[in-house]
């Protein structure tokens, strides 16, 4: 089975653009998750989550908290690629991408673009978790004190030598 974090295609097609290629698309969903909400969650809790949404297991309260999860991973998707679907990467060096019958963005638009994208994500998440904080009853493991300790994948109870530790 493969590992969806919290949004797929038809869910991220939402906030983008269907003409952009999923498979530029797909790498910032895991990335997105990765690197933003997995530490705003915690690491246990994350991990706890993610598997119960993969499993399809959620409580009706995980359920409420997993649709504000998606919404911030689509606004997170959509920050991610302003770059990723605008700047190409070519023999000739970093170059604008330029449609039919459309005008490319400047740097700057870029750059205002997602500075906009990340007020709207940073208060999102601060109502998450404000909500979380609200319903911290119903999550103990988002209060656990060993919710931000990352623990590295084990192989027989212990890390090995040949284990990497990268978080994508």
């Amino acid at each position: 089975m493969n590992m969806e974090y919290f949004v797929g295609e038809k869910y991220v097609r939402k906030f983008l653009n269907a003409n952009i290629e999923w498979t530029l698309l797909e790498p910032l969903v895991k990335r997105s998750a990765l690197t933003y909400l997995r530490p705003l969650l915690g690491f246990r809790f994350f991990e706890d989550l993610l598997t119960k949404y993969n499993d399809e297991t959620l409580s009706a309260i995980e359920i409420e908290l997993v649709e504000m999860i998606k919404y911030i991973q689509g606004l997170r998707v959509k920050y991610e690629s302003v770059y990723e679907t605008s700047i190409q990467s070519s023999n000739k060096g970093f170059m604008f991408q330029n449609g039919d019958n459309m005008n490319s963005s400047t740097m700057e638009d870029l750059d205002k673009l997602r500075g906009d994208l990340s007020r709207k994500i940073e208060d999102d998440e601060n109502v998450m978790l404000s909500w979380l904080i609200f319903n911290k009853d119903d999550f103990p493991l988002f209060t656990d004190t060993t919710n931000d300790e990352i623990q590295p994948p084990l192989n027989n109870g212990y890390p090995s030598d040949g284990d990497n530790f990268s978080i994508l």
